[in-house]
C-alpha cells in the first residue's frame, strides 16, 4: 500500500477532522476527503502513479462534491494536464462556474507545453475578456507562444502591458520577453527592454 497525499491548500468547509488520502493498492485508488476545523487540505501529488488518477479523484471529487470548491477543481485539473490529457482538462475548465489565475494558468501552460500556440493565444484573450490578470507564469506561457507562432506584434503588446501595468520581472519572464524579440531579430538594448 503506498499513499500519496495532495497539494497543500486550505478552502472553508465545515466539519471534523478526517483525512485525506488516496490510497493505491495495486493500482486501486481510494480518495477521502480531509476537513480539518473547517478546511480541506491537499498536498502535492508529485509523480502520478498512473494515468488513472486524474479520473479517478474527477470522479470521486464529483462524488463527493468537493469539485464545486475552486481549488479542487484547478487541482483535478491540472493532473489532467500533467497526464496530458488537455480536452479533460478543457473540458473541465469550461464547466468551471468561476475561475481564476491559476485555473487560466494551469490550461494556458499545459497547451503551450505541447506546442498549441494558437490555442494558448485563444485562450488568453479569453481571459483578458473575462478580466482575470494574469501572473508571470502566464504570461511566459503566452510570450512563449508569441515566439513559436513567431507573432512579434501580439509580444511586444504584452511585454509593453507587462511594462505599465509593474508586473515583477523574474528570469523566466525575462527571457520568454527576449526570446520575441531575438526570434523577431530586433535587437534590444536593457533601456528598451525597461522601457518601450
Amino acid at each position: 500500500m503506498r499513499w500519496t497525499c495532495l497539494n497543500t491548500k486550505y478552502i472553508s468547509s465545515s466539519s471534523v477532522l478526517k483525512p485525506t488520502y488516496v490510497t493505491n493498492t495495486n493500482n486501486h485508488f481510494e480518495f477521502q476527503r480531509f476537513q480539518h476545523y473547517g478546511r480541506y487540505q491537499f498536498r502535492a501529488v508529485g509523480d502520478l502513479p498512473n494515468e488513472s488518477l486524474p479520473d479517478t479523484l474527477h470522479a470521486k471529487s464529483v462524488k463527493n462534491g468537493s469539485l464545486d470548491n475552486l481549488d479542487v477543481r484547478n487541482y483535478v485539473t491540472s493532473l489532467y494536464v500533467k497526464s496530458n490529457k488537455l480536452d479533460y482538462a478543457h473540458k473541465l475548465f469550461g464547466e468551471s462556474p468561476d475561475r481564476d489565475v491559476r485555473s487560466w494558468t494551469v490550461l494556458i501552460s499545459g497547451f503551450a507545453r505541447i506546442g498549441y500556440c494558437r490555442k494558448v493565444l485563444e485562450l488568453f484573450k479569453q481571459m483578458q475578456i473575462e478580466r482575470v490578470c494574469p501572473n508571470q507564469f502566464t504570461l511566459s506561457s503566452v510570450l512563449k507562444s508569441c515566439s513559436s507562432l513567431s507573432d512579434f506584434r501580439m509580444g511586444k503588446g504584452i511585454h509593453g502591458w507587462i511594462l505599465s501595468n509593474g508586473i515583477d520581472l523574474d528570469v523566466v519572464l525575462e527571457n520568454s520577453i527576449l526570446d520575441v524579440y531575438v526570434k523577431w531579430g530586433a535587437l534590444i538594448t536593457q533601456k528598451s527592454f525597461l522601457k518601450l
